[in-house]
């Protein structure tokens, strides 16, 4: 009896032990230090190198604010490898976290996983782990170590995968965050070729990647007279991907001139924005964009680059922005021409600026005159002839002399209904946007949407990551 009771405690306490990752009330601010980073599971590590590797990985997590963590294993328990690796993380408590909290939905970090039963390899990212090493860089880490796995150097591989992880930190955190600071000075005839048409906020890019956009960017505007910018942020500052777009824009000195203007209303151009903390997508156009773009161009911008952009795969997506942008911008040229007021006329103020976004053309103006003019007078005219009924007595006996009512009836003939509709608030929508004023007095078109990507886990955290086989 005994015997059983104390296997039966045992048990519980057991149970206990596995629920209490998941069951621990707070996550400490900045990483867990009581938890390895070199799990070696399998026991591929003699303990001096095993204790060298938790030591950097500890020293890079608490540097970049990023938590950075090696599990191998023998067996999954059922699991897949992305199943695992992304329980792991959660419910051990792993993750950089920049206050104390309760919610295991939070933590930034990357966890590789290394399967000796399988030789299975997985990645998994989470929070700003999955901007940083999005899933073309997962895929390239997994590249860089496999080799190394194949043949057995594993001391090797894992140093491989926290440089790996070190050089794209690094490369994240060097670059200066976009800002929408105000432009200062005169804005110049054609385009200020000293801001960047790509600012990449969130750093998606490789430089060698952010410098072959830039120059197709600078082709395409040099060619159509059309500012394009490609825009990557980590968060918008509270603004919504609208506002912070169209301010972008505005406040950043981009836009297409006729002439040099201190008028911040004035220039045309179109930018993609980025947001990696929401997985947001906003399409800002401006000036003489807001014709070439209209709602169904953005719709079909968005659908063309989203693929891509789940994927992980941005410079691709930006690059196929630039190449539809193109498209459009030809095809446009070819019906209208490259002028501001051709057969699209902007309406101008006395100092040169723009007004209230509208186009006119006279030829489209007369032909529907005409047509109103003509369809008015067959209505008019047929109604004319139905009520002509009035006709001329032969004789005066045809008039009635005397006249008697006998009967009196109310008779209902018909109703009239007027409906008015009730204008519904401004908010912010997910497909084509049409035209609206930014904080700046400046109009503005666009539309947006959302590239998702990643996963939920068990937890119902979102994670990233790729896999393969050594």
């Amino acid at each position: 009896m005994k015997k059983r009771i104390l296997s039966l405690f045992a048990a519980l306490l057991l149970c206990a032990a596995l629920c209490l990752p998941a069951l621990a009330a707070t996550y400490p601010a900045g990483i867990d230090k009581s938890l390895s980073r070199m799990v070696d599971g399998a026991g591929l590590l003699l303990s001096v190198p095993a204790e060298a590797l938790d030591a950097r990985a500890r020293e890079l997590s608490e540097q970049y604010k990023m938590d950075l963590v090696i599990v191998t294993r023998r067996g999954l328990g059922g699991k897949t490898p992305m199943e695992y690796a992304d329980d792991f993380f959660d419910y051990e408590g792993y993750g950089w976290r920049e206050e104390e909290s309760d919610d295991i939905k939070t933590g930034s970090g990357m966890l590789l996983l290394v399967d000796m039963a399988e030789r299975d390899i997985w990645i998994s990212t989470k929070g700003l782990g999955m901007t940083v090493f999005h899933d073309s860089r997962v895929n390239r880490i997994i590249e860089a170590i496999t080799p190394e796995l194949s043949s057995a150097q594993y001391r090797a591989a894992f140093s491989r995968f926290l440089d790996e992880a070190e050089k794209y930190l690094e490369a994240y955190y060097a670059g200066n965050a976009a800002t929408t600071a105000p432009y200062v000075g005169k804005y110049p005839a054609g385009i200020d070729e000293e801001l960047p048409r790509v600012a990449d906020g969130a750093k998606l890019l490789e430089e060698p990647q952010a410098a072959d956009l830039e120059t197709r960017l600078r082709e395409v505007i040099g060619q159509y007279n059309m500012d394009l910018v490609v825009v990557t942020a980590q968060g918008l500052d509270g603004k919504t991907p609208m506002e912070y777009a169209d301010d972008f824009f505005d406040y950043g000195g981009y836009g297409w001139r006729e002439v040099s203007t201190d008028d911040i209303t004035t220039g045309s151009g179109i930018l993609l924005l980025i947001d990696m903390a929401e997985r947001d997508i906003w399409i800002s156009t401006k000036g003489r964009a807001m014709s070439v773009f209209p709602d169904s161009e953005i719709d079909a911008l968005i659908e063309a680059i989203t693929p891509e952009l789940g994927d992980g795969l941005f410079f691709e997506a930006f690059t196929r922005f630039c190449d539809e942008v193109e498209v459009c911008l030809a095809t446009y040229t070819e019906e209208h021409g490259n002028t501001y007021d051709d057969d699209y006329n902007y309406y101008y103020n006395s100092d040169d600026s723009y007004g209230n976004y509208f186009y006119f053309s006279w030829p489209i103006f007369i032909l529907v005159a005409l047509v109103g003019l003509v369809i008015a007078l067959a209505v008019v005219s047929s109604m004319k002839k139905k009520h002509n009924t009035i006709r001329a007595a032969a004789a005066a006996q045809n008039y009635q002399q005397n006249f008697n009512l006998t009967e009196r009836q109310d008779i209902f003939l018909y109703s009239n209904t007027t409906r008015v509709k009730i204008p519904e608030p401004t908010t912010y929508s997910s497909g084509g946007g049409g035209g609206h004023i930014s904080s700046s007095g400046s109009s503005h078109g666009g539309g947006g949407g959302s590239f998702g990507g990643g996963h939920s886990s068990s937890s119902g955290s979102s994670h990233g990551g790729g896999g393969g086989k050594f």
